[in-house]
C-alpha cells in the first residue's frame, strides 16, 4: 500500500504532497483542484511508467489532437503528451516526477519524466516507425522515462513529434520492441480506475470471471440488495457481442423476486449500475489499489452508508487500499459514521503545497459539528 505520494510539476500541480495515507482514502476539495490528477499520478507510479498507462490516462481525458489517416485507410489517434506536463509545455528540459513510499517495504519510489533530445539508438528506432505525423526536418525529442531501480532505471524513451504528439500506432511498435517490459493486461493489473462515466458492460464482462460462481458473487448481489431488496440475483449475459449505440449499461441482467423474467439492470437506474461496478471492481483488485472518480455519482445520499460499508468490508477482506474523489458532503458524513479507523480524508487547497489531512476521529467530529471539510 502507498503511505506517502509526492507529485512534482505534474498537470496543475507545482509541487504537491499527500502524507498519513489510509487503507480508505476520500479527496476533497474544489472543482478543477487537481483531484483527477492525483488519482492519475498513482496510477503512474504504482504502474511503474508504463506507457500503456499514459496512452489511457491522456485518451480518458479525450486529449487527443487529431486523427491522422495512414496508407492502408486505418484511422490512427493521436494524443498531446503536453498536457501531463506543468504549464502545458513540451520542450527540452520539460520534466516531471511522482515518489511514493510504500507500506511493505517502507520504501520510496520514484517515476521520473522528461523531455529529451533523441540519442543515436532512438534516431535509429524513429526510422523503424511510420513516418506519418513525425517530424522530417528539426531536432528529434523524445519521452524519457526513468525509475527508481537500481539494476534497470531506463523503463523507455519514448519518440515525439516537436509538438509533443504521439500516435498510438507508435506506441504499439514500442511495446512490441520492448515486450519484456510490458506484462500482459492481467500480470499488469496491480490497479483498477473507475472514471466519472463509470465502466462500460464490456469492461465489466472482462472482469466478472474474477466473481462468478465464488463467493464474492453473493457478496455482490448483496451490495446490489442494499438499493432495492427485491434483487435475487444478477448475471452476465452470455452473448459475446455488446452493443455500444444501445448503451454503456448492457450485458448483465439482474432476477427479481417479484417479476417472473429477468430484466436488464439498466432498468434498475444509474445508482444500481454504479454499486454493481464497485462490487465488481473491489474483487478485481485484490491486493492491489482501487482508484474512484466521484465515487458517489447516480447514489442517493441514503445509499452512501451501504457504499461505504461494502468498500470497507471488502477492502479488508481482499487487501485493496481505495483512493476516491468527491464533491458531496453526504458522502464525507456517511464515511463519517463508520467505526474505521484506517480511513482519512486528504483535502486539496493549493496546487503548491501538501494536501490536509483528517484522521477518522476528526471526520467523525467535523461530521457531527457540520464543520465543513470540502
Amino acid at each position: 500500500m502507498i503511505s506517502a505520494l509526492t507529485i512534482e510539476n505534474y498537470r496543475g500541480f507545482k509541487n504537491f504532497s499527500m502524507n498519513k495515507v489510509k487503507r480508505i482514502n476520500l479527496i476533497v476539495g474544489g472543482n478543477n483542484i487537481g483531484k483527477t490528477s492525483v488519482l492519475e499520478a498513482i496510477m503512474l507510479i504504482i504502474s511503474k511508467g508504463d506507457p500503456q498507462t499514459i496512452w489511457k490516462i491522456i485518451s480518458g481525458r479525450g486529449e487527443i489532437v487529431n486523427y491522422v489517416g495512414i496508407p492502408q485507410g486505418v484511422i490512427q489517434p493521436e494524443i498531446s503528451v503536453r498536457h501531463l506536463f506543468h504549464g502545458h509545455e513540451v520542450k527540452l528540459g520539460s520534466a516531471f516526477k511522482i515518489s511514493a513510499i510504500m507500506t511493505q517495504a517502507n520504501k520510496s519510489i520514484d517515476v521520473d519524466f522528461k523531455i529529451i533530445e533523441a540519442k543515436q539508438v532512438d534516431q535509429i528506432l524513429y526510422a523503424s516507425l511510420p513516418s506519418e505525423g513525425m517530424d522530417t526536418f528539426g531536432p528529434k525529442i523524445a519521452l524519457s522515462i526513468t525509475r527508481s531501480d537500481k539494476k534497470n532505471p531506463l523503463l523507455l524513451s519514448i519518440p515525439l513529434s516537436s509538438q509533443g504528439t504521439l500516435k498510438q500506432n507508435t506506441l504499439q511498435t514500442l511495446v512490441n520492441i520492448n515486450f519484456q517490459q510490458f506484462p500482459n493486461e492481467d500480470e499488469r493489473a496491480v490497479f483498477q480506475y473507475i472514471p466519472t462515466t463509470s465502466l462500460t458492460g464490456q469492461e465489466l464482462i472482462s472482469m466478472w470471471n474474477a466473481v462468478a460462481l465464488t463467493a464474492e458473487e453473493k457478496r455482490v448481489v448483496e451490495a446490489l440488495q442494499s438499493l432495492d431488496d427485491n434483487i435475487e440475483q444478477v448475471a452476465a449475459i452470455s452473448s459475446p457481442v455488446i452493443f455500444p449505440q444501445f448503451g454503456q449499461k448492457t450485458g448483465f441482467i439482474v432476477k427479481m423476486r417479484d417479476l417472473e423474467k429477468p430484466v436488464p439492470i439498466g432498468s434498475l437506474g444509474e445508482g444500481t449500475w454504479r454499486m454493481l461496478v464497485l462490487a465488481i471492481a473491489l474483487v478485481k483488485s485484490k491486493d492491489a489499489i482501487l482508484l474512484i472518480d466521484e465515487i458517489d455519482i447516480g447514489l442517493h445520499f441514503r445509499a452512501l452508508s451501504s457504499m461505504w460499508e461494502m468498500i470497507v468490508a471488502a477492502s479488508n477482506r481482499l487487501n485493496v487500499q481505495v483512493f476516491a474523489t468527491t464533491h458531496n458532503n453526504d458522502c464525507i458524513k456517511s464515511l463519517a459514521m463508520l467505526k474505521e479507523s484506517e480511513i482519512s480524508i486528504q483535502r486539496i487547497e493549493s496546487f503548491d503545497g501538501p494536501a490536509i489531512y483528517y484522521s477518522a476521529d476528526e471526520i467523525r467530529v467535523a461530521a457531527t459539528r457540520n464543520i465543513e471539510v470540502r
